[in-house]
């Protein structure tokens, strides 16, 4: 099935795993604001783009700081900045796919996209290690922003996604 973001006209693949229907790529909905400014509760959805190069949202999605992500609640399970009907997972969606997948040690892998940029075949750098998308989710090392400086970080490296239970406070 596919999503169409009525903000923007963008179209989402979805995939069902066991019970649970996940978007299959990362969101790419909002304005690229520039990494060395903070998001905020502006009544504007914004994102970053790694190194401030809008083509990498249009091929990795867009990075957002969790306030933005939640559209400024704090309620777990809160819609945030997805569609209708769609939430910002929480704490518990991720651990019932991550069972699903066979658990922690091999959901991560059953989750990424395959092969590596040394090869010419994917996106992540070697190794990949344990990499088949065989849930079809389809994850995608879209690096972090860190927060602390603007800095972005880790592109082809990690994926980093949020979750709406709040972990700590501080």
């Amino acid at each position: 099935e596919n999503l169409v973001d009525s903000r923007d006209g963008k179209s989402y693949t979805t995939v069902q795993i066991g019970i649970q229907c996940w978007m299959a790529e990362n969101l790419n909905a909002g304005e690229m604001t520039v990494g060395m400014l903070d998001q905020w509760d502006d009544g504007y959805l914004s994102k970053y783009c790694y190194e401030d190069n809008e083509s990498n949202c249009d091929l990795y999605g867009g990075l957002y700081q969790w306030g933005e992500a939640m559209n400024y609640g704090t309620v777990e399970g809160a819609q945030g900045i997805c569609f209708k009907g769609w939430h910002v997972p929480t704490d518990t969606d991720f651990t019932a796919l991550s069972d699903y997948l066979g658990g922690e040690d091999t959901a991560g892998g059953k989750m990424k996209s395959t092969g590596t940029i040394e090869e010419g075949t994917g996106l992540w750098r070697t190794p990949n290690t344990g990499a088949t998308n065989s849930s079809g989710f389809t994850a995608l090392p879209a690096g972090y922003r860190w927060v602390n400086s603007g800095s972005f970080l880790d592109i082809n490296r990690y994926a980093m996604l949020w979750s709406s239970t709040v972990f700590d406070q501080e």
